[in-house]
């Protein structure tokens, strides 16, 4: 309601009156239209939302049977390398990947955890630098990291057999490389129960 100035029960018409009720039908329209133009903002960003066609963030604790490890290091680019080959082993892996949109440019990431151990064990224990005999390694896949596989040495991975199909993995394992902006660190710390593909 716009309040209205008066002296003595009548009207002022005046010149400040008149800036008065413009100022105050000012308010009001630009506040009609604030009301309109809200509601349609939100429709928009809905829309627009829903024409992504995203994939939500996914979480994975998988284990493959008859896989081995490999392991190598490139001297000239000081890299660590490791590929699954066919073995006799049970590679676990551990795979993290958020939310991608396909209109959204560079926004694709992942990351995996990955080591392997013999097939014939019940339950296994490694700690720091024991966890090269697995074949250990971390590494990001996306627009804006390193991409490259890094070698657990510090931290520890245990696990149980629950079924044959089933084993209960704790993890807790700290990473350290160099990136553009510096050195990061990163820990890794879950209990999770892998599955057999």
């Amino acid at each position: 309601m716009i309040g209205v100035p008066r002296n003595k029960g009548c009207v002022d018409i005046t010149y400040s009156t008149v800036v008065y009720y413009k100022n105050e039908l000012n308010f009001l329209f630009m506040n009609r239209h604030m009301l309109i133009a809200i509601p349609m903002l939100i429709f928009m960003i809905a829309s627009s939302c829903s024409r992504l066609n995203c994939t939500p963030e996914q979480y994975q604790y998988s284990i493959t049977p008859n896989q081995d490890i490999t392991y190598s290091y490139d001297d000239t680019y000081n890299f660590h390398r490791y590929e699954s080959t066919d073995g006799e082993q049970l590679l676990f892996e551990f795979f993290h990947a958020n939310q991608s949109c396909e209109d959204v440019f560079d926004d694709g990431y992942a990351e995996f955890l990955r080591f392997a151990v013999d097939s014939d064990l019940v339950d296994f224990s490694f700690r720091d630098t024991s966890m090269i005999i697995i074949h250990a390694h971390y590494y990001e896949v996306g627009a804006w990291v390193t991409n490259q596989q890094h070698q657990l040495t510090q931290g520890s991975i245990s696990g149980t057999q629950l079924s044959q199909d089933q084993w209960q993995v704790d993890v807790d394992v700290s990473i350290y490389y160099d990136s553009a902006s510096g050195l990061i660190e990163k820990e890794i710390r879950f209990s999770e129960v892998f599955e057999t593909k």
